[in-house]
This record gives C-alpha cells, structure tokens and sequence, in this order.
C-alpha cells in the first residue's frame, strides 16, 4: 500500500516536471520567434505570433507524443508475441 503512494507521487512529480519543462521550451521558443523588442506590453501582432507558436508547439508536441505510444504499443504487443512463441 504504502509503495502504490510513493510510486504514485513519484509518477505524479514527473507529470508536473515533464509539464515545467514543456512550459519553458514554449516560452523561450516563442518568445524568441515573436518578441523582437521587449516593452511594457504586448502589441496585437505579438500576441497573435505568440498564441500561434504556442497552438504549434502544443500540436507538435501532441504528434510527436502519439506516434511514441503506438510505437511502444507495438513494441510490446511485438515482444508479448514473441515471449509467447517461445513458450513463456
């Protein structure tokens, strides 16, 4: 019982590291792309370039993610199959 909770927490500050990392790469990205001079406030055309590079990134993000799983999906049906063919 007790080692379900600490995997679980341990699960949990992944997500959220994982979610922080993510969270810089957008703003650095972004940032870099939209804002060429830092002021007070930001124009229209530099929110529009930064809500765009965000969808992008996130959308990016998204894919690449979804082709990891089925490609680790596959791979353990792949390695499922061939514990069983050996008699495993």
């Amino acid at each position: 019982m007790v080692l379900n909770q600490n995997l679980e927490r341990v699960r949990q500050q992944i997500v959220l590291a994982n979610i922080q990392e993510l969270l810089q790469k957008i703003s650095r990205r972004c940032f870099s792309a939209c804002i060429v001079q830092p002021e007070d406030k930001l124009c229209s055309m530099e929110r529009d370039c930064l809500a765009a590079c965000m969808d992008q990134f996130l959308a990016s993000v998204q894919v690449v993610s979804q082709q990891y799983f089925q490609r680790r999906l596959r791979q353990q049906q792949q390695q499922r199959l061939a514990r069983e063919r050996r008699g495993y």
